[in-house]
């Protein structure tokens, strides 16, 4: 099946990039045909492209039969909206509303924040977690006993990286930043070589996958040290930092590195599996396309249980 994914732009490895990237990842796997398309392709673009095709021009979408759209950011719904598919919209932001709700088939949001203030407007999403592809991201090396090395993963340049690095020297451990304007591809490969990472949203699950401690504190401010009990609170805001947002100076941050605990990773990763795994999400997705009655009724059972073998 041809599966059109949207994104604003394609610039940078940030936030709905990557989910973009990752659910095209996933649907290539089960043996769909993922296209993705943005109105502003970068250097994120074209290192997606050596896997998917990325499709900036709308006239070349509407040529295409698409069987299902998964639509990110409310500026790409113009080229979606004379497709005759099943319609997914992923809202990411609290300030991402805007699509007329009866134009589409399945609403989610990332979080009970996102949830809530667009149920507020009309809109009645269900919560599907910001997915992770949990066999790119696992643990390859275990973490150390000891915290000896610290990542902070953010584009948000030049003031949470001062802060974090002083940080560190502080606590005499070693510190690594990757993100604006230095952007990495093989994240995973920095998480596993680091013992702790501080980061936001998808940074921190992605950390959570590999065994990692972590650490919310970015722009927004901090919430603070992962521990099961709190993934449980942070999730509802995910894990942006506004939850407390609370404004850490470097000896504030150097105080939290204490917290540090080399047996807490291996049950991060088991609530990264359960809750954040992008095959859940894209399972939930296909189930979705393939029970809507108002297209879709004659699809023999079989069919359906191909689409989703690789989860039975």
């Amino acid at each position: 099946m041809n599966i059109l994914l949207t994104n604003h732009e394609l610039l940078m490895p940030g936030g709905s990039e990557t989910y973009c990237f990752t659910m095209a990842e996933e649907l290539k796997r089960l043996g769909h045909n993922p296209i993705i398309y943005t109105p502003k392709p970068g250097t994120y673009a074209a290192i997606i492209q050596q896997f998917i095709p990325v499709q900036p021009l709308p006239h070349e979408i509407k040529k295409i039969d698409f069987g299902m759209a998964i639509i990110q950011n409310q500026v790409t719904f113009n080229v979606t909206q004379n497709l005759n598919c099943f319609k997914v919209w992923n809202i990411n932001s609290t300030t991402d509303l805007g699509i007329p709700p009866e134009q589409i088939h399945r609403i989610t949001a990332i979080s009970e924040e996102i949830q809530q203030t667009s149920t507020k407007l009309g809109y009645n999403p269900v919560v599907v977690r910001n997915g992770i592809n949990c066999e790119k991201f696992r643990p390859i090396v275990e973490p150390h006993k000891k915290l000896t090395k610290v990542l902070l993963i953010t584009n948000h340049f030049p003031g949470i990286v001062d802060t974090v690095k002083q940080a560190c020297q502080l606590a005499h451990l070693d510190f690594q930043h990757i993100g604006h304007p230095e952007w990495r591809f093989d994240v995973e490969n920095y998480i596993n070589l680091s013992h702790l990472v501080i980061s936001l949203g998808r940074g921190i699950y992605e950390a959570m996958a590999c065994g990692r401690n972590c650490i919310v504190f970015d722009y927004n401010g901090a919430d603070g040290f992962i521990t099961p009990e709190e993934i449980d609170k942070m999730k509802w805001f995910n894990c942006s930092g506004r939850l407390r947002g609370e404004k850490w100076t470097p000896e504030r941050l150097a105080e939290e590195f204490l917290k540090y605990d080399p047996e807490l990773g291996k049950e991060l990763r088991e609530i990264a599996l359960k809750e954040y795994n992008i095959q859940h999400v894209i399972k939930g997705h296909l189930e979705a396309y393939f029970e809507n009655k108002h297209r879709y009724d004659t699809v023999p059972a079989e069919i359906l249980q191909e689409a989703t073998r690789c989860y039975q």
